[in-house]
């Protein structure tokens, strides 16, 4: 039970910083002959004073304080490094020692920083003094208006329809902040938390403060299951923004199309092959969605970003380490060029260092100093208080033009076939051969492996199926940032895709389905700490009597006609026992029946809500009329 701490380079360092943290939350006891070697000790640490600021700089006083008070000039600190060894005071019992901060973390940062003396004071550039004050909040342990970014008093961009989440208020000032001082930043918030919605109201800002006459163009680029999303997500919280998507064979025709004050979408793979015509633009922001993407600097996509104009340029990710400190590099090079250094550089200073094993925690909180300015990172335990108990998102993706082609034969086929039952007027036949079509039409929204033809199975993810390429996207930001995942689905055949998927990935997971005979085996392995992250799980067999409380992220693959259905599914993590807000996917394919379906949902859950007033009632059956409203 007992620790010993020899290191005569770390108990300085535990005297002057982790015992005084101690002795808040604890009470600590200590022996005489310690109490009487604390009191002989001086820890010598760095202060900074800031004097005055402008728009491109900030000056500052760097001082050498003891923990009597005593003031040592630069020279003696110096000399002091040198030796090694404690410097006797006016008694011969008392000696000082410089604190590691001085030697590990502001010694090199200012030699990176590349600081100016002018008057005997520092003088630092505009991103220098974003990290100073960082500094100097770290060092002081204060919250002095001297040394916090001041943030505006923003307008939420009158034209979007939303009610912000403090959190994300907080995000969209800062976002702003950090545009009109340094023109890049990093969102690294958690997933789920609304990184979309806080960089609409930002594009909405920027080009609202713009001249009417000369707007500029926003570029968003994305991965191709997304652009759809981020259409629709303009489209319901900046309506009237014009948006242009640049992916697919047709796009060239739609250039000539783009207006003023538009926002462009175009997807990873598309951008490297229009580079020679986004390089004539000059854009008012560039936004990189899942930046995590660009963590190798030598794929064309990366490349195709880095050469991008733009007055500010914004990187969004949910992971942004997933491999190494590189990836920050890279995505650092995007958002401020320069500011890490170049590669090499990057890699001896930081990249090596901290690939050590243990890592070196003097250099890991200097690439901390030098990247919290611009990155703004909340999980959701952090924004807990301003969360809803339970998060519902729709991700809507767009067909493959594999699954369009093949919708598009089922949908004519199955009409056919309709208006020939109709007209023997057998209306429960009609009503069998709509529903037999519409399932059809469902299995192909999900993957085409559902259907049962060979070509489709030995077709790649992103040919067969969309939402099973967004899913596995999601599936690896949920991971990277350490949540557990249940994935629910009305079909086994498609859990078994999934599974083959995730496994290929070295992903673990248990699955439940109806021919499961081990229910409670398959919940306890995953409710275990160390269980896999992953339960795939049988809407009908799995969407009641289970607690899954280790899982805080819930997908539905597939909507299900009752809506009721789905919330008891979902409740298997949202429920006592459960201490973090619940976030909710639903993969949803635009333009087709899962979108009508969605619509049908929210107006039988109206219905519902006025028999019981929880709006939790079971909605009605689909009419027939419905159904055939949902084929049209």
């Amino acid at each position: 039970g007992q620790w010993t701490l020899s290191d005569q380079s770390a108990i300085p360092d535990f005297l002057a910083h982790t015992l005084p943290h101690l002795q808040h939350p604890w009470q600590i006891s200590e022996s005489a002959r310690l109490a009487r070697t604390r009191s002989q000790l001086q820890i010598v640490q760095p202060k900074l004073q800031i004097l005055g600021s402008g728009e491109d700089w900030l000056s500052f006083n760097l001082s050498f304080e003891s923990t009597d008070g005593a003031t040592l000039s630069h020279a003696e600190v110096q000399r002091l490094l040198r030796s090694g060894k404690p410097k006797k005071g006016n008694s011969q019992n008392t000696g000082s020692i410089v604190s590691s901060d001085v030697s590990n973390i502001v010694g090199p940062l200012f030699e990176e920083l590349d600081l100016r003396q002018e008057g005997g004071h520092f003088q630092a550039g505009k991103l220098a003094a974003a990290v100073i004050r960082v500094l100097h909040n770290n060092l002081d342990n204060s919250l002095s208006s001297n040394s916090l970014p001041i943030l505006p008093s923003l307008d939420k961009a009158p034209t979007m329809r939303v009610d912000y989440r403090p959190y994300q208020a907080t995000g969209i000032d800062w976002l702003a902040d950090r545009m009109s001082h340094y023109q890049g930043a990093l969102l690294a918030d958690d997933m789920g938390l609304g990184k979309t919605i806080q960089t609409i109201a930002l594009i909405e800002h920027l080009l609202l403060a713009r001249n009417p006459d000369d707007p500029g163009l926003v570029l968003v680029v994305a991965t191709a299951s997304l652009l759809g999303n981020w259409a629709a997500e303009i489209a319901r919280f900046a309506p009237g923004r014009p948006v242009h998507t640049l992916h697919g064979a047709n796009r060239d025709a739609l250039r000539d199309r783009i207006e003023p004050g538009g926002v462009i979408l175009t997807s990873y793979s598309t951008l490297p092959r229009d580079l020679a015509w986004h390089l004539r633009q000059n854009y008012l922001l560039v936004v990189a969605d899942e930046a995590s993407l660009m963590r190798n600097p030598d794929t064309d996509h990366a490349k195709a970003l880095f050469k991008l104009r733009a007055d500010h340029r914004l990187a969004l990710s949910g992971t942004p380490l997933e491999n190494g400190v590189r990836d920050l590099w890279s995505i650092f090079h995007f958002i401020l060029p320069g500011w890490l250094g170049n590669r090499a550089s990057f890699r001896d200073r930081y990249e090596l260092p901290l690939a050590a094993n243990p890592p070196d925690a003097a250099t890991l909180e200097r690439l901390r100093l030098k990247t919290s300015p611009f990155l703004l990172r909340r999980t959701k335990t952090q924004v807990a208080t301003d969360l809803p108990a339970k998060l519902v998102i729709n991700e809507f993706c767009d067909l493959s033009s594999q699954q369009l082609a093949t919708y598009q034969q089922l949908i004519r086929e199955g009409r056919q076939r309709v208006e020939s039952i109709d007209s023997t007027g057998n209306p429960g036949a009609a009503r069998i051969q709509l529903l037999t079509t519409l399932l059809r039409l469902r299995q192909t929204c999900c993957d085409l492996a559902l259907l049962g033809n060979d070509r489709f199975e030995r077709a790649s993810v992103p040919q067969r199926s969309s939402k099973l390429e967004r899913l596995l996207e999601l599936l690896e930001e949920a991971f990277s940032s350490g949540h557990k995942v249940l994935v629910f689905s009305q079909f086994r055949t498609q859990l078994l895709e999934i599974e083959k998927q995730t496994s290929a990935r070295g992903w673990a997971s248990v699955r439940l389905d109806g021919q499961s005979r081990n229910r409670q085996q398959l919940v306890d392995q995953f409710q275990a700490a160390d269980g896999p992250p992953l339960f795939l799980i049988s809407l009908k067999a799995g969407g009641y009597g289970l607690n899954l409380t280790a899982a805080d992220t819930v997908i539905h693959f597939d909507p299900w006609w009752n809506p009721a259905a789905e919330a008891q599914a979902t409740d298997r993590a949202h429920r006592i026992g459960q201490t973090r807000p619940v976030t909710i996917y639903r993969l949803l394919t635009r333009n087709t029946v899962e979108e009508k379906v969605l619509r049908l949902q929210a107006r039988k859950r109206q219905l519902a809500s006025l028999i019981d007033e929880s709006g939790q009632a079971d909605a009605p059956a689909l009419t027939l009329a419905e159904l055939q409203s949902i084929l049209d």
